[in-house]
């Protein structure tokens, strides 16, 4: 080629490619969780910062389908490589080897066509290394300028954007001496407040997930998985460069911490919990900066590592548009058909409101392709869901509902819908459900044999108690941890009748003898929750503590 500015025209072959792909693929179940975040623009939501809907928001308001809500995402993360190449070496940026080396990340492909919060944190996150770059050279206030909007700028579109400031800062405490880095602080710290207002008002659920919700235990399991989605995810060419390149510049110095850094911490946070292959986003582009000067020299290397990624992502870009490639089980769930699976629920639905359990994404994809009504429930003590947030549960109440789960359950029927997977449904006359319903324990400290339960009913109608499907009662229930966190009792604290009722805005009151004769001694929780029939159990009360000394009085 003998174009000038062969960067602009990557820039263009990767919009165009990406603009064609965001249109032609069907959304995703976590896209269509994402576009439900749009139906009420908020400062925050139960799992993310607002940007992504935002950019949703303002896309759909455009074209109103897949495009719409790919489409800020996709000029986003396409705008992202001008910003690179703008760190590119100067004698780098127009040789084609280059861009072969960014034509093999498999996770930049995979970004710009699927909406993730990690797209504007990519744009962002490099926005941050060009102000940082700067304010080694230069230390001025546009410098940090550039820094105190990019941190804000990643602040809102994914937690994990922290990670880089702290990378930052490990790699060159030098940094900790301008006053333009502190000052640039100021920045995202201002523009962070409606944030963590929202996160204050709302009872900071998004700081409680992700400190109790994700930890799951240690288990060599997670560990395992971790190690082998990051090699496919990230490509073995790119970790290579991150550990092998011997920087030469303090700039190069950073761009290992963050890649090498990032890549440690989840390693790490695997020990506790899942960690899903798209968190290590912001040691993406790091890596690319360091791939590009490692493999100049080292050609042979990188195209025996590369053609073989670059032949899987050209198959994977085909695939997912027209699916011609074998497997299929968790793919054809995820990227195909989803339109033809949610007009076969709402054909079962005939207009009622469809309840999807343990299912919150499926819920949004529903909605987007189908304009019905859908809500999510998510039984278990520390997950929930925007639906809950939202007091979605509420409106479902004494209503005729389908629900849907994700396996067989007693009393369900089947449908295989042409999405390939069988639909377990149940039609659910006069539902009544008590996932929102708060619940007050109170209990001392030093156990007793007593206590007492205040049930608050925060709705606009009355709470009733009928019974469900199966013909049982509602089960007001207790569950007893030990300290290691492990289930050392459960048991029923009341049956309600038909003949309870809680009117709008009250409270009941119970007491009820708490066997502590049948604990040991120690620190345990206890948790009170609702069970009804074939619904999963809720979890309504906060963790209580307390602890069991026999010579205690």
């Amino acid at each position: 080629m003998n174009f000038k500015n062969k960067p602009f025209l990557f820039f263009l072959f990767w919009l165009l490619i990406s603009l064609v792909q965001a249109a032609c693929t069907r959304l995703t179940s976590d896209e269509g969780y994402y576009w439900f975040y749009t139906q009420h623009l908020q400062w925050g939501y139960y799992d993310h910062p607002p940007l992504t809907a935002l950019m949703i928001k303002l896309g759909y308001s455009v074209f109103q389908n897949e495009l719409g809500v790919r489409l800020l995402n996709v000029l986003v993360t396409s705008a992202s490589f001008l910003l690179l190449f703008k760190l590119i070496p100067e004698n780098l940026r127009q040789k084609n080897f280059t861009f072969l080396v960014l034509l093999s990340q498999p996770l930049l492909h995979y970004f710009s066509i699927i909406v993730f919060p990690d797209g504007p944190l990519l744009f962002f996150s490099l926005l941050f290394l060009l102000g940082y770059k700067r304010l080694t050279e230069k230390n001025d206030a546009q410098s940090a300028l550039l820094l105190g909007l990019s941190l804000a700028g990643m602040f809102y579109s994914k937690y994990h954007g922290v990670l880089v400031l702290v990378f930052t800062v490990l790699s060159n405490f030098s940094l900790l001496k301008s006053k333009w880095f502190w000052l640039s602080l100021l920045i995202p710290f201002a523009l962070a407040i409606p944030h963590v207002w929202w996160q204050y008002e709302n009872g900071f659920p998004t700081l409680q997930y992700h400190l109790q919700g994700r930890v799951s235990g240690f288990s060599l399991k997670f560990v395992g998985e971790y190690i082998s989605q990051q090699i496919p995810a990230i490509g073995p060419l790119f970790l290579i460069a991150a550990f092998a390149w011997r920087r030469q510049n303090q700039f190069e110095k950073t761009l290992k911490f963050i890649a090498i850094g990032t890549i440690t911490f989840f390693l790490f946070t695997s020990f506790r919990g899942f960690v899903h292959f798209h968190w290590t986003s912001v040691a993406l582009f790091p890596m690319v900066l360091l791939a590009v000067n490692y493999y100049q020299e080292r050609k042979k290397l990188f195209y025996w590592l590369a053609i073989p990624f670059l032949i899987v992502i050209v198959l994977f870009r085909i695939h997912i548009v027209y699916p011609f490639l074998p497997f299929k089980q968790r793919d054809a769930g995820y990227y195909h058909n989803r339109d033809l699976w949610a007009k076969d629920v709402a054909q079962l639905a005939g207009g009622r409101p469809v309840l999807f359990i343990q299912d919150f994404r499926e819920a949004g994809l529903y909605t987007f392709y189908t304009h019905q009504m859908a809500v999510a429930l998510f039984g278990g003590d520390k997950r929930k869901t925007q639906y809950d947030l939202w007091h979605y549960e509420d409106s479902l109440q004494g209503k005729d509902v389908l629900m849907i789960q994700k396996r067989n359950f007693p009393g369900c029927s089947e449908l295989q819908s042409r999405l390939g997977k069988t639909v377990y449904y149940q039609p659910r006359p006069h539902f009544e459900s008590y996932y929102s319903i708060p619940v007050k324990v109170k209990l001392s400290e030093l156990a007793k044999d007593s206590l007492e339960i205040e049930i608050v009913n925060n709705r606009t109608t009355a709470l009733l108690f009928p019974a469900g499907s199966s013909g049982n009662q509602p089960v007001l229930f207790y569950q007893v941890k030990n300290n290691a966190g492990e289930i050392v009792k459960t048991d029923t604290l009341k049956v309600f009748s038909e003949k309870d009722k809680i009117a709008v805005g009250a409270a009941a009151v119970y007491h009820f003898s708490f066997p502590v004769h049948e604990l040991g001694d120690g620190k345990y929780n206890i948790e009170i929750g609702f069970l009804l029939d074939v619904l999963p159990p809720s979890f309504n009360s906060a963790e209580k503590k307390f602890i069991i000394r026999r010579n205690e009085k």
